[in-house]
Order: C-alpha cells, then structure tokens, then sequence
C-alpha cells in the first residue's frame, strides 16, 4: 500500500497540499452526467467498443513483434482520433506560469512513435478505458448504505449483519483464495510491501517502508514467528545504519536542525532492502508515526522475549536492537514530537505544529518505554534488569536516567491528544482518515470514564465516515483550506492517483497524449514557485480522488470500542460469561456493531474480481487482492464518465494486513457478544498453520 508520492514522473503530480490560484477543471461526471466532450460522437457504444477491441488487437500484436508506430499507422489512428480524439485544448505554459498555451492534441503517429513505450502506453489506456466500460458490480444493499461488490464469488458471502460463523465463513473463503499473503525475505525477513512488477512501479518494488513492515507482522507473526523476528534486528540495523545514526546524533545534538529545517532533516523511513540505506533521491524524512510506531515494537518485543520467551518476542536482542530503542526514544523527546513538524501517513508537506495521530503513537511508545524502564514489577527480573543497564550504557541511553523528560514529553503528548483528537492537524488539514488510527488503538484515552470513552471515539468515526467515506472505499482526507504566501486562501485536495492518472486520456474522455506529456512535465520539474505550483493544480480534476483501502481500518476501530464497552462490564461484574449492560452502553455496542459492519462489507467488497480484468493502470488485476485503493477511469465514448478500478499497487500488503486484523477484530466482537447472551460459544483462532498454505502464496 503506499501512502506515498513519487519525486518522478506522473507520480509526483499535485503534490499536497496543493498551492493553486487556478480553478480546477469542471468535472461533470463527478455528478453522475456524463464528461463533456470537444466534439459531438458520432458512432454508437456498440460501434466504439468494437473499434477499440479491434485496435487493442492490433496494439498487442505490434507490442508482441516489438514494432513502433509508423506511417502507416495513420488510417487507424485518424480513425481514432474521429471516435476518441482530442482536436486541442488549453494546457497551462510551463515556460511562462501562470500563462496557458493551446495545444494541438490530435494523434500524431510521430509523436507517438517518438514517446517512451508509446505503444504500451495507448495500449494500456485503451485497456484501462474498456475494464472501466464492461466491469458492472453487484450491489450489496442494507438499510442505510449499498456497496458495490465486483468479486461474484466473495458476493453471497456479505450479509448486512454477521453472526461469528458467518464471518468464520468469510475469513476462511479469503484464506482459501490467497486474499492474506505474504512475500517474505529469507535473507532479511522482511515482507514485501506490494508484489508488483518493478516495470509498474519501480520505487515501490524496490523500497521498504518501516511503517508497513511493523503492520505486517500482523501476518508475519502468526505465519512465520522467525522471520518476524528477522524483520524487527532488520530494521534496527536500518536504524543504526551509519548514515541514520548520525541523522539520529544531528538531531538529538541540536533539535533545530529539525523542528526549523527542511523537509530533507531527519531520519529516514524508507530504505532498500538490499543495502539498508535510505532512497538519496528521498527528500521527505518528517514522518514521526513511523518512528513512533518501531518504537513501540521494539521495546514490545525485548519485553515479550524477556517475560515469557515467547516465539514472537526477542529472547537475545542484538546490540543494533538496544542501539535503534535508545536511537528513538532519545530523538523523540529531543524533538518533542507532540508539536514537531511532521508529514505524516501521506508522506506530503510536513504541517508545523505537528499530526495528532503521530502524536498518539508516539505517545504510546514512550508509554511502553516507560513500563518497560522503569516499572517497578520487573525490578526482580534480572533479563529485564540487565537490558535496563545495557540501554543506559549504550549512545543517547542518558535519556533512560531522565525520567522527568521523558514524563513531561509524555504529559504533554497526552494532552495534545484530548486536545486535538478531532483534527489531524489543527487550522489545516483536518478531516484525515489518519485519526481513524487513534480509535483503532485500545490505547487512546479519550475520557476517563469508559462509557463517555467510548461515546467520543464513536461519534469520531461517524464524522470521518460521513465526510471520507465513498462507494469505492475511503479517502485519505477531504480538502482542505491553504493559505498561499500572497495571503489569499484556497483548497487543496487530495490529488496523488487522482483520475485517468496513469493514461493518456484527459477529463473529457479523450485519448490526449499532451495531456498525459504535460503531467509528466509537471511532475520533474520544480514547483517550488507559487505561480507554477497554480499552473499545476489547474491539471486537477475535481471529485475524483482516489478510494483507499482505509474503511478496513474503520471497521476494525469500531469493534475495538465495542470490544472496550464489553470488557469494562465483564471487569464490573467479574464474570467471563454471561453479564449485562446498562442501557447506555447497549446503544454505543449497537453503533459499534453496525459501523463495524458496515465497514467490513466495505472492506471486503474491494477485493479484485476472482475473474481476469485489469487495473487504472491498464496492466492485470490479480484475482482475489487487495488493492491499495481504487483510481477513477474514464469510461468509453459516446457517454465517457468515471468509473472505478483497481490501483496500481495491487495487492498491498499493508492493506492485507488491514483487513486481516480488521476481520478477527470483528470476529472477537460478535463471539464476545453472543458470549455474554449466551447464544454461541467463542470461535477459536485459527492455528498459525492453517495460514501457511494460503500466506506463503505469491
């Protein structure tokens, strides 16, 4: 999955937050009307479809002998251009911002000749377009919601409310089908982030991201405790790696350099596997959950491995293991993280002042290093106490004998969480699916009483449900007001995989290989001046952001407030069996209850199709995958509008992971549920065997 942007090409396209004095291009279809067109069509659904099939043909042949276009090509191509074409249009004048130029788009067999991979690139347009035309869904429908499902298979499984054996029966068809699978490195036990080809994409096939590895583990653990393991001393040495150790002492030497440096200071989050060493063309290194959420794992595994030896736990940590925990904790503080800059999940502009959930993580890894160091339980244990002395005793371990500091930075994260929770980043970007995280995690304390807890996470999620969530999953955040350097104010939208976003088809429906030039133009070039960052955001098209994988996340936060409610009253009344609610708590366990459903539907119903179809990118969609999100699609002509398919980095093994834990949370809540009505027993959880001939698949 990535919440990232690329600095290359396409994928560096309006970048956010997006600095625009231009109105986006007008986007019918966003409505439900059919994309305008710059000519009336004069030939039938029927005739384009069979036109299409036939140039697609002609395309694969000419890929398959290695041939370019020539003269002639020119008849087919003229013919193309009648059917689908673009006579020229007004494209914003790199060379003079924020002035446009207007352009002839007509199809040249020159120009295509002489663009890179032409023939695969008309050829994966054409496909995406005719995916996007044929793929009708089935729609799942409930009582106040519908969710279009495209896999025929998975569909008669979905059911508007679940009983455990319901969903026990949808877990194991997803297990059966290779929907939870896992490319691990028996080199480095780290899990590839996305099995796609390098040809797709190459930074995400050839990097690792310290945020996806942890949330593979998710997986990882149950399949495979020893490469879990493996992957935890990997990242650490990652972390210890000469060039972030001294990222590491620069900042905890002189906190400056980060909190009023560029986005280029600090230590990196993403890295090649092969060599440990961040990406050098990698300019963002402000994105504080990562840390947080490593920190957090390590000191949870040396604890684990020291209290219980268990398999998933780190018995003998390596010297890099100790090194990366005092590395953070001391980097952390020294920053102090609650209101650092930070750019978060989507790896954009870092906000100053700081992200909420960034904040939540890291606070609840200087939470786990609290306990860890300093909790008076463990003091008898020697493995825990000799752990305790070697941390001291290694760089940056001073931070373990400041107790106050690490206190105070803790006190004041908390207190920026309660503060803030609502906003991801205050007076900014706002409404972010990032704070669906902070109800998903059983450590978010809201409230000191569980039932009023329980209440503000709930009506939490329903506000970023009611403002993110659409037919094709979640967005990552709503527009959001900007202010530029002038002054004036405007909105910027999520604009990374936006729509038509790897084709050569331009809003309106109409093979354009200007357009697709000018993005890729804009994309290497510098958009660090205003008038060009306004030139730029005049490419967006409004509407038609891209639909994560998120409302996996969603589910699994509602159960875990659903989870909370019955384990309070279990904990009231000492029992483990039946017990009873009060009526305030069953109205929250009833929302919990219909959002976690919801949303798991949701969830489940963007898995590719068990039948051949392609992603937004033209190229094959893997059956039964889990897509990183889905990308908006001009159908085709005469009618062109939008339509929905797979993304490009399919499947996405954070995104598995997601609905993995998304799908046993929801599991643990409906068996607790019926446990204490006494209407079925508790499903066992599957034995780590049971997964390894569906997990070990790719």
């Amino acid at each position: 999955m990535k919440f990232w942007i690329s600095t290359l090409a396409l994928a560096c396209l309006l970048l956010s937050p997006v600095l625009s004095w231009a109105q986006p291009l007008p986007h019918p279809a966003a409505s439900g009307r059919p994309l305008y067109s710059s000519k009336a069509r004069q030939f039938s659904p029927a005739e384009v479809e069979s036109l299409v099939a036939e140039w697609i043909e002609r395309l694969e042949e000419m890929e398959a002998q290695g041939r370019n276009f020539t003269a002639d090509d020119r008849p087919w191509l003229a013919k193309m251009q009648i059917v689908m074409g673009a006579e020229s249009m007004e494209l914003p004048d790199l060379d003079n911002p924020p002035a446009t130029k207007k352009v002839d788009c007509r199809l040249s067999w020159q120009e295509w000749a002489a663009t890179h991979q032409g023939v695969q690139l008309l050829l994966a347009t054409l496909r995406a377009m005719q995916a996007a035309t044929n793929l009708k869904p089935q729609i799942l429908r409930a009582a106040d919601y519908q969710v279009p499902v495209y896999n025929k298979e998975l569909f008669p499984y979905l059911h508007p409310s679940y009983t455990s054996a319901q969903l026990l029966q949808l877990r194991d068809l997803a297990l059966r089908k290779g929907v939870f699978r896992l490319k691990i490195s028996s080199s480095t036990g780290l899990v590839a982030t996305s099995d796609i080809p390098t040809s797709q994409n190459e930074e995400m096939a050839a990097r690792q991201w310290v945020t996806d590895t942890i949330y593979a583990g998710t997986l990882e653990r149950l399949v495979d405790p020893h490469s879990w393991r493996q992957a935890l001393e990997t990242v650490a040495r990652f972390y210890t790696s000469p060039r972030e150790q001294m990222a590491f002492d620069r900042a905890i030497a002189h906190p400056e350099t980060y909190r009023q440096g560029g986005p280029e200071e600090g230590v990196a989050h993403i890295f090649y596997p092969q060599t440990l060493e961040r990406d050098p063309r990698w300019a963002n290194n402000k994105r504080l959950e990562s840390h947080g959420l490593a920190l957090k794992t390590l000191v949870e595994a040396i604890k684990l491995g020291a209290l219980s030896r268990d398999p998933n736990g780190l018995v003998e940590p390596s010297p890099q293991v100790l090194q990366a925990i005092a590395n953070l904790t001391s980097y952390l503080v020294a920053i102090h993280y609650p209101d650092a800059p930070s750019a978060g999940n989507w790896e954009e502009t870092p906000f100053p002042g700081g992200l909420t959930w960034d904040t939540q993580i890291c606070n609840e890894a200087l939470l786990v290093v609290q306990d860890f160091m300093f909790n008076p339980r463990y003091d008898s244990d020697p493995t825990i106490s000799q752990l305790r002395r070697e941390l001291g005793s290694l760089k940056h371990g001073e931070i373990f004998q400041d107790r106050v500091a690490i206190a105070q930075t803790l006190a004041q994260g908390m207190e920026r969480l309660r503060r803030t929770y609502r906003a991801e980043s205050p007076g900014n970007r706002e409404l972010d699916a990032s704070l669906v995280l902070l109800s998903k995690s059983p450590l978010t304390n809201l409230a000191s009483e569980p039932v009023a807890n329980a209440r503000l996470h709930l009506e939490n999620l329903q506000r970023l449900e009611d403002g993110l969530v659409r037919q094709h999953g979640m967005l990552r955040y709503a527009p959001f007001p900007f202010q530029l350097p002038s002054g004036e104010t405007i909105t910027s939208p999520d604009s990374y995989l936006n729509y038509n976003y790897h084709l050569a088809c331009d809003p309106q429906g109409d093979i354009n290989l200007k357009w697709y030039q000018s993005l890729r133009d804009f994309g290497s070039s510098d958009a660090s001046d205003p008038q060009v960052f306004a030139a730029r955001a005049s490419l967006a098209t409004p509407d038609c952001e891209a639909q994560w994988f998120l409302v996996s996340d969603l589910a699994c936060a509602y159960a875990q407030q659903g989870l909370e409610l019955l384990e309070e009253a279990q904990r009231r009344q000492h029992t483990q069996v039946r017990f009873q609610l009060t009526p305030q708590e069953e109205e929250l366990l009833g929302l919990a209850l219909s959002g976690a459903f919801r949303n798991l539907n949701r969830a489940y119903a963007r898995l590719t199709p068990s039948t051949p179809t392609v992603k937004a990118n033209g190229q094959p969609a893997p059956p039964w995958s889990v897509p990183e999100a889905w990308e908006g699609v001009s159908t085709l002509p005469p009618h062109s509008q939008i339509a929905y398919l797979p993304g490009i980095n399919t499947p996405l093994t954070w995104a598995e992971a997601s609905l993995w834990e998304a799908t046993q949370r929801v599991l643990q809540l409906v068996a607790k549920d019926e446990m204490r009505r006494g209407q079925a027993p508790t499903p066992s959880q599957p034995r780590p065997q049971s997964l390894i001939p569906y997990s070990f698949s790719r």
